[in-house]
């Protein structure tokens, strides 16, 4: 991620892992568009995922609000669209091997106001990345961050915690559970 932050040139960054891809063709000039219509220039814009599953179908995943941060990652990183007048010389924290970005989001969504919501995928997550097979140290390295930044007081922190590893248990135990409540209410959470 560091090494693309220092070659990338545009005003706008939006970061792709392996595997991942934009949800549609009309990604980038859809984003486009709505830049150039805001009459604020957006500091940061997220959308909803799709996500692949283990079965081959597609999940969508919608985001929560961003003022939930707190709670970890309100959308997937491929997801969210940074300024680069916002990140300015920001880079990732590479003492975190899984959460980086949850620290780099926190870090840009303290420097600007200028937050913008589209309810539309922005890209297709690959299932069985780092950050999914090591859900554990995840959810550790956040809890990290949190007390770092002070984002949260320590009983909350532990709270959120443990809030988010019954979560991964569900997603483990109970997939259907687990998408039932990520679902965006209009959309199918399977398709």
């Amino acid at each position: 991620m560091n090494k693309g932050l220092a070659r990338a040139t545009g005003d706008y960054i939006i970061f792709l892992n392996g595997g991942d891809q934009f949800a549609d063709d009309n990604v980038l000039s859809n984003l486009s568009q709505l830049i150039g219509m805001a009459s604020t220039k957006p500091g940061f814009i997220y959308g909803d995922a799709l996500e692949t599953l283990p079965d081959g179908q597609t999940a969508y995943k919608a985001a929560r609000p961003f003022i939930k941060v707190d709670l970890g990652m309100f959308t997937h990183h491929q997801a969210m669209v940074y300024a680069r007048n916002v990140i300015g010389d920001m880079h990732y924290d590479t003492r975190y091997k899984i959460a980086a970005d949850y620290k780099f989001t926190l870090q840009t969504l303290g420097a600007t106001r200028a937050i913008y919501y589209v309810p539309a995928p922005f890209c297709l997550f690959a299932h069985g990345g780092l950050s999914q097979t090591r859900t554990a140290l995840g959810r550790r390295e956040q809890f990290d961050i949190r007390r770092e930044l002070g984002v949260v007081g320590p009983i909350r922190n532990r709270a959120i915690t443990t809030l988010q590893m019954i979560n991964m248990g569900v997603r483990r135990i109970c997939p259907p559970l687990y998408w039932a409540l990520k679902a965006r209410r209009d959309n199918a959470a399977i398709r």
